[in-house]
């Protein structure tokens, strides 16, 4: 058998490692985002969990800027964060909202989302929303179409 000679130069050779260590480092990098991101919903969870088995939250100080908050992780990717904030604004106990409550849960579930979805009317003639409720109601009902389009 002959003798092999690699006859790359020798920049090229290092560019190649460089390439490589590169990539290596970089699928090692989102394998710490992406554990790292799973850790901060695993404690976004433990959190709302606790908040939502507060009795009165409107007596917490900034109460309004928690309530914004769980307006805004109604849009988030996981299910169970969309779901434990559902359960903090049912901890409110608004008026508006308690006669919904199964509808907004089955909306939680993936599998029958499209359907809670399609029986969850919101107009004028058929209705199952209140008029009074309406404008309470339809900014949450949005939030929840939202997640569709943001992925």
């Amino acid at each position: 058998m002959a003798p092999t000679q690699d006859i790359r130069s020798k920049s090229s050779l290092n560019a190649d490692v460089a390439v490589s260590a590169l990539e290596e480092k970089e699928e090692n990098s989102d394998l710490v985002r992406k554990s790292k991101r799973r850790a901060a919903t695993k404690s976004l969870c433990v959190h709302l969990t606790l908040i939502a088995k507060l009795r009165s939250p409107k007596s917490l100080s900034k109460e309004t800027k928690l309530r914004e908050l769980y307006m805004n992780l109604l849009t988030h990717r996981e299910a169970e964060v969309q779901r434990l904030a559902m359960n903090c604004l049912f901890s409110y106990k608004f008026p508006y909202l308690e006669p919904y409550r199964e509808q907004f849960e089955k909306l939680l579930i993936d599998e029958t989302f499209r359907e809670a979805l399609i029986h969850f009317s919101i107009d004028k003639e058929n209705s199952i929303v209140e008029p009074a409720h309406r404008e309470n109601l339809v900014p949450i009902l949005i939030r929840f179409v939202f997640k569709l389009f943001s992925f």
